[in-house]
């Protein structure tokens, strides 16, 4: 194969490829906090942005979590939302869960892998590793998380990773985090027709 016809199946659109995107740092997880009469719940919101236009996400490979640490993870909602539409949640336990984090996840979204926390007689600490997200059904039972939301929409603009504390006691942490996506090129027509007319000409020159 020539390199001219390399070019052209690289270039041609339909192929995707991985991508590994860093989102930035993160910090603080506050803890609940109320004066006695009103109630100051935990939120952190921490933001990065993808400036590559027409890149569409095929699928949402994984979601890193770099030194993740709170010592009751029950007491934790996390969600992942991007301004294209995409929602989904990456761990809610209702409450139950007292295991601790303090490590780097990795949350993927797989049915061989054991859902992130350890449910509602989970103790002890979560080692660093891969585990799929959970959320919860109408019934408030843990169930596994699907990133299906995010697929066919742009990739670029911003991306929100959402944390929801609600002990009294305990503040989290979180050092930074990334998303590991397929993405797929979508150019105007035009260029799609060109790229198709030199692999034609690329293969017959083969002849």
């Amino acid at each position: 194969m020539n390199k001219q016809l390399i070019v052209a199946l690289c270039l041609i659109p339909g192929l995707a490829s991985a991508e590994l995107i860093e989102m930035g740092s993160g910090g603080l997880i506050p803890k609940t906090t109320s004066n006695g009469h009103s109630t100051n719940w935990g939120h952190a919101l921490f933001s990065g942005t993808v400036n590559r236009p027409n890149l569409y996400v095929m699928k949402v490979n994984k979601v890193i979590l770099r030194g993740f640490s709170h010592s009751m993870i029950g007491q934790l909602e996390v969600f992942l939302v991007n301004s294209a539409g995409g929602f989904t949640t990456l761990y809610s336990s209702g409450f139950n869960d007292r295991t601790r984090v303090n490590g780097t996840y990795e949350l993927v979204e797989d049915s061989s892998l054991k859902i992130f926390g350890k449910g509602v007689t989970g103790t002890g600490t979560n080692p660093s590793g891969a585990y799929a997200p959970a959320g919860l059904d109408s019934d408030f039972n843990q169930i596994r998380s699907s990133y299906s939301s995010f697929v066919d929409k742009q990739a670029s603009g911003q991306w929100n990773l959402i944390f929801d504390n609600y002990s009294r006691d305990l503040n989290g942490s979180l050092q930074s985090w990334a998303i590991d996506v397929t993405i797929q090129a979508v150019p105007e027509p035009a260029t799609s027709l060109a790229l198709l007319g030199l692999l034609g000409l690329s293969c017959r020159r083969r002849k």
